[in-house]
């Protein structure tokens, strides 16, 4: 199988199917680089055919390449060359070039996948709710216990308060783990961000992994410890937050 590639506008090829993988290690072709095999309409980006298109097929003469085309990153629709422009590092078709001048305007910041970063003030929000959440939920048992060691008075053994205490930290840790890990896993977002509609991501707006999530999680904690870590997206170009960096993810504003 032969594959022919786009970059920067230039076509490459044809190349092996050994070949193409070695550029992907290498880091020469990224999911957003145009790619195109005998059987394919048009061409498409690495990230959403190749996975599928590397399935060992035995290898055929090459063939010419279809004429290169361009995708919008707005509405996803592939154009010839001459049919978008380049604007803020992206292709986009003239039907979309106002609405992502008004979405620059409006400061919500975008990049090559579409995806529009949510605010320092939506993930603050949503960090508030899913606080309040937790609190809730973790402090009605240390009440409950803190009523019955009361109500005991000195029938408890001297050490009960410490191991009660222990716990209930340990509780706290769990809950909060489990929280953030299944909602993100499976919603892609806590409740918080859910209100705000807003949810974590990978930098090509792919879903997290489990394992991912796991990551994240702890690279909050290390956030936590720093407190700094949650400001970062006042001035970061995507608005990630210490553990996005450490996780390799976005938050971004749901589409749909």
């Amino acid at each position: 199988m032969t594959w022919y590639y786009a970059i920067s506008g230039q076509q490459h090829g044809p190349v092996t199917e050994a070949d193409i993988q070695a550029l992907i290690k290498s880091g020469a072709i990224k999911p957003d680089t145009l790619v195109w095999r005998e059987g394919m309409a048009n061409w498409a980006p690495c990230g959403d055919v190749l996975p599928a298109a590397l399935s060992g097929q035995a290898a055929s003469p090459a063939e010419p390449a279809p004429p290169l085309y361009s995708v919008c990153s707005q509405c996803h629709r592939s154009f010839s060359p001459d049919e978008v422009i380049s604007l803020g590092h992206q292709w986009v078709c003239a039907e979309c070039k106002p609405i992502l001048l008004q979405k620059i305007r409006e400061g919500v910041v975008v990049n090559p996948y579409g995806l529009a970063f949510a605010s320092f003030g939506q993930r603050a929000g949503a960090k508030i709710i899913d606080w309040i959440i937790e609190g809730v939920v973790t402090n009605v048992p240390a009440f409950f216990l803190g009523f019955f060691m009361a109500s005991s008075g000195n029938a408890l053994p001297e050490l009960t308060p410490i191991f009660l205490q222990i716990g209930i930290t340990l509780f706290s840790l769990l809950f909060s783990m489990a929280y953030n890990v299944f909602f993100l896993a499976k919603y892609q977002a806590t409740p918080g961000k859910l209100l705000l509609k807003i949810k974590v991501v990978r930098a090509d707006g792919s879903r997290l992994t489990t394992g991912r999530c796991f990551g994240r999680y702890f690279a909050e904690v290390l956030t936590r410890c720093t407190c700094i870590g949650y400001f970062l997206p006042l001035w970061d170009d995507q608005r990630r937050a210490l553990h996005d960096h450490i996780a390799d993810t976005r938050v971004v504003v749901k589409q749909d």
